[in-house]
């Protein structure tokens, strides 16, 4: 693994499971804000791509925002969410700094070291929320 996949592995808060949208919003975000003490901005971008010959459209989702939480320093860092291939979110991606290619790098940055120390809180409270949510079966 090379330096920026180390980083970017670092700024990413990876889900044992697959969200949708509606627990996204009405829980893990809510457990973020009163179990974390986090402040979460987002907006939830719909596309809708209709390809010639098609008769239904297809609709991609992207959730983009910025969260900022106190642990021992108050923090605010970019992030979106990727998603699989059945529109469900899969991790919290906080945004690095093109040009800072190292965990090392990105540290040097004013607010680099709170970025990464973010992504550590966030990854332990979304562990706990996991930890606490009822077990789904399909």
């Amino acid at each position: 693994m090379d330096e920026l996949e180390k980083l970017l592995n670092k700024l990413t808060v990876k889900f044992p499971v697959p969200l949708e949208f509606g627990e996204i919003e009405g829980k893990l975000f809510e457990y973020l804000k009163s179990e974390a003490h986090c402040t979460i901005d987002y907006t939830l971008v719909i596309k809708g791509h209709k390809s010639p010959g098609r008769k239904s459209e297809r609709y991609a989702y992207e959730i983009n925002g910025s969260i900022r939480c106190v642990e021992g320093e108050i923090t605010t860092a970019p992030f979106r969410m990727s998603r699989d291939r059945n529109d469900n979110f899969v991790d919290i991606k906080i945004d690095s700094v093109p040009g800072y290619d190292s965990i090392e790098e990105f540290k040097t940055l004013p607010s680099g070291s709170g970025q990464l120390g973010l992504a550590d809180y966030l990854r332990k409270t979304t562990e706990n929320y996991f930890l606490q949510r009822p077990k789904r079966t399909k």
